[in-house]
């Protein structure tokens, strides 16, 4: 067998190592060597989007936590899986290829170990979409955690309105101009005022504290 590739392969590797001990090789015919060594091929972008969705899982569950991912770390997941289809995808005319009735015209079981290899490649094939489909759902989780975070935020700077905008009312009113016997209380006065706009303040953040409102 000759085998030319422009970088290291990890798979061809490890096959070497698992035959070079007592072994069959030698032995297998044309059909099943070749089935074999497309399957092994096969196994290592099942090994990528394991790989894949390890990193998703800690993604999503940072998001879950409320921690702060990267839109950059989204992007090179997107890339990554987009890679390994591009990878992918281009085989699918060789396997179908190779299963076809013509292909091996006299030869049942050259056609049944083929036929059983394309099924495992479009397998293989549906694993890699479902990876692009986990950088959409966790984009998805993280645009909903964004925008629960903004509407706590809104929510807290909403209820500050309203409390400083009563403030606001309390000090509009003891501001009017007309006489009245606490107006002539002097330093008094203004203490208690005071002191009644800070009890309403407090009181808001009591309640907004209580309701979850800050």
């Amino acid at each position: 067998m000759l085998t030319v590739h422009s970088a290291e392969m990890p798979f061809l590797d490890a096959l070497r190592k698992r035959e070079r001990g007592d072994t069959q090789l030698g032995l297998l015919d044309a059909t099943t060597f070749v089935t074999a060594l497309l399957d092994w091929h096969l196994g290592t972008y099942f090994d990528a989007v394991a790989a894949f969705e390890g990193v998703a899982d800690k993604l999503e569950t940072a998001i879950l936590e409320d921690q702060d991912p990267q839109l950059c770390d989204l992007r090179d997941m997107r890339k990554s899986a987009t890679a390994l289809r591009a990878l992918l995808a281009p085989h699918r005319r060789v396997f179908a290829a190779l299963r076809r009735p013509d292909f091996w015209p006299e030869d049942e079981a050259a056609e049944t170990q083929f036929a059983v290899l394309d099924t495992h490649f479009e397998r293989v094939m549906d694993r890699v979409d479902h990876a692009r489909e986990l950088v959409v759902g966790s984009f998805e989780m993280f645009s909903s955690r964004m925008a629960l975070r903004t509407n706590e935020t809104m929510r807290s700077l909403t209820f500050a309105t309203v409390v400083i905008g009563g403030l606001a009312v309390l000090a509009g009113v003891l501001g009017m101009n007309f006489a009245a016997p606490f107006f002539e209380s002097g330093a008094l006065g203004f203490w208690i005022a005071v002191a009644g706009m800070g009890a309403l303040l407090g009181t808001a953040v009591i309640v907004g504290k209580l309701r979850s409102w800050l």
